[in-house]
């Protein structure tokens, strides 16, 4: 009966551990500038509802096969558009970015955590935020809720 007793026990703490793994933070900043690895594009018609504003694309690789495309658009999927509900925008102050230090992540932490921890970052996000450094002005950052296409896809 003991036996059995420490084995619950065990068995109730690992799954525990293993769902705070796995928590869904509310929302995650994506700071974007422009570079070799980060480049910003004109936008594509997916379809006549989610004709995205432009889209930024953050490569992982030499080749430019593997990257996020972080796409700007009134509606970012089809649910959206039945509900009427628009893509937030955001306007703060620099104190909100030091704030939410721990939730903001730059290429350079993109290409530390490499694609696959990066994708599970930025999947298991309810919101995403696009900080794009060429629109700060005067102290004001100006932040875009985005949608995510990516050429990464995890093995099940």
């Amino acid at each position: 009966m003991k036996k059995h007793f420490i084995l619950l026990l065990s068995v109730l703490y690992s799954a525990l551990v293993f769902a705070q793994e796995k928590k869904i933070s509310d929302a995650i900043y994506i700071v974007f500038k422009e570079s070799i690895n980060q480049i910003k594009e004109a936008p594509y018609l997916i379809n006549k509802h989610l004709e995205p504003d432009a889209v930024f694309k953050m490569i992982f690789d030499k080749e430019g096969k593997s990257y996020f495309a972080f796409y700007k658009a009134k509606y970012l999927d089809f649910d959206a558009v039945e509900s009427n509900t628009i893509a937030d925008v955001k306007i703060v102050d620099r104190s909100f970015l030091r704030e939410h230090k721990e939730d903001i992540i730059t290429m350079k932490e993109f290409l530390k955590m490499g694609i696959g921890k990066s994708y599970d970052k930025v999947v298991n996000t309810k919101k995403i935020y696009l900080i794009n450094k060429s629109e700060i002005k005067r102290g004001r950052v100006t932040m875009y809720q985005v949608g995510l296409y990516s050429t990464y896809f995890p093995e099940i």
